[in-house]
């Protein structure tokens, strides 16, 4: 393995900061001189020293031959992969990345219907035909095999672990994936810290041949960094890396990239102490939710014990986010009947005093209803539907009218409708619940839906 302790990335933005006397290029605010005085307040001055641009040996995001790609050379060495890309618009332009090298014209894939919104502009951009594993059906290597038997697919595409910390298990998907000459992709947003402890499931680079992951979520670096790990196969690198020239900005953020060198030194060089932190405070967590009646956690298969999700027996998940928040505890996502939390090396000061002083003021409040969201059949391709003429519709005048949007309620953040699919009166009555709750619902505009236009 290459020296972990090394920082290419960081060290040569220092070395230019020092070296650069007068900046004619951008951005505007020239290291800060240019800068309003609120906001350097605010941020303080160093941030806009280190916001640069791609000049002198700071290397180049879309084509990296200098210190990026040494980042990432030392990032896909620690993972074990074939090569690493670093990332500045999130696992999204991931997930858009791995989609559109894995397409062909009128391919196929298999997905969850538990996806992230980005996996729908994935289809749309690909041009893919989705083939959705249903909602309340368990994804195993036995499903998988008998949707590709049924009709090849040029990949299959899952999230693990999912929003509520949840890993099926990769080893027989994989080997199933390789008996259809299939690419398994994975959204590992959520599991960057994987791997990186004996008492957490093993990252999905183990078996699959594309993984996409956020460490900003449960590890160090800044938002909307990630990183995307192609695990064996270079022409396939080749492909995904043509694919982020289109996609990514050609005004990267230094400061994202710079954290992501850092992350990945920071998980190399202190990852297992780190997290040894960060289960013990999980485990607390967890002692603490157990000693409160009509409360529990998630326990259930292969889990990420840093995700805790509180189930809540006699009230609504979102009555305990906002007792939570009036304390000052901000979750991940509050849901119908849960409540997610994600706990990192950076909560070792936190008292769950607080947490169960929440817990104790909403017991007894509601019994949760949850509806399930159903999975609508695929009448055309996303790409299609997404541009095809469209008309707006009543919500309740929908049924029999194929969407041409993506309608995806917060939480969860799962699309309810993806272009192209048939709403009928079992999704209409889902979004209407979810509307009736107060949640928010992207994609739908003061009660209508855009709809493809009917021909005729």
């Amino acid at each position: 393995m290459k020296d972990q302790r090394q920082t290419p990335l960081l060290d040569a933005l220092k070395e230019h900061i020092q070296a650069e006397k007068w900046s004619f290029h951008t951005p505007g605010h020239k290291g800060g001189r240019g800068a309003w005085t609120p906001l350097k307040d605010m941020l303080g001055a160093d941030v806009f020293r280190y916001d640069l641009t791609e000049t002198g040996r700071l290397d180049d995001l879309a084509m990296p031959t200098g210190v990026i790609a040494q980042a990432e050379e030392l990032a896909a060495d620690l993972y074990g992969v074939c090569r690493t890309f670093f990332l500045v618009q999130g696992s999204t332009v991931g997930v858009l990345a791995m989609l559109m090298a894995a397409s062909s014209t009128g391919g196929r894939v298999v997905l969850e219907r538990s996806i992230h919104r980005s996996a729908v502009a994935g289809l749309i951009l690909s041009g893919m035909r989705p083939v959705f594993i249903g909602t309340g059906k368990s994804v195993d290597a036995g499903i998988i095999d008998q949707m590709l038997s049924e009709e090849p697919a040029q990949a299959v595409f899952l999230v693990r672990p999912d929003y509520r910390g949840r890993c099926i298990d990769l080893k027989e998907i994989a080997r199933t994936c390789r008996e259809h000459a299939t690419l398994l992709l994975v959204d590992e947003a959520h599991g960057p810290h994987l791997g990186f402890h004996p008492q957490l499931p093993k990252s999905a680079v183990e078996w699959a041949d594309v993984v996409v992951q956020s460490p900003h979520k449960l590890a160090g670096s800044l938002t909307q960094s990630a990183w995307l790990h192609v695990i064996r196969d270079e022409k396939l690198a080749e492909r995904i890396a043509r694919a982020l020239c289109i996609l990514q900005t050609s005004s990267p953020s230094y400061l994202l990239l710079a954290s992501l060198d850092a992350a990945r030194a920071q998980l190399a060089t202190e990852g297992k102490k780190l997290l040894d932190s960060a289960l013990r405070k999980s485990q607390e967590m967890r002692a603490a939710v157990k000693r409160v009646p009509g409360f529990s956690c998630l326990q259930e298969g292969d889990f990420d014990p840093l995700k805790i999700v509180i189930l809540t027996h006699e009230c609504t998940g979102y009555q305990l986010a906002e007792a939570m928040e009036q304390r000052g505890i901000y979750p991940e996502s509050a849901q119908d009947d849960a409540v997610v939390l994600n706990v990192t090396w950076g909560d070792s000061d936190f008292s769950v005093g607080e947490l169960e002083e929440a817990l104790q003021s909403v017991r007894g409040s509601r019994s949760p209803r949850v509806m399930q969201m159903p999975c609508p059949a695929l009448a055309m391709t996303p790409r299609d539907a997404f541009l095809s003429a469209h008309e707006l519709c009543e919500l309740q005048y929908a049924a029999g009218r194929v969407s041409a949007d993506v309608v995806t309620p917060y939480p969860p953040g799962i699309p309810a409708l993806v272009p192209g699919e048939i709403i009928d009166r079992e999704i209409i009555e889902y979004i209407a619940w979810i509307v009736g709750s107060g949640h928010r619902v992207e994609g739908l505009i003061g009660g209508r839906l855009r709809v493809v236009m009917d021909r005729g």
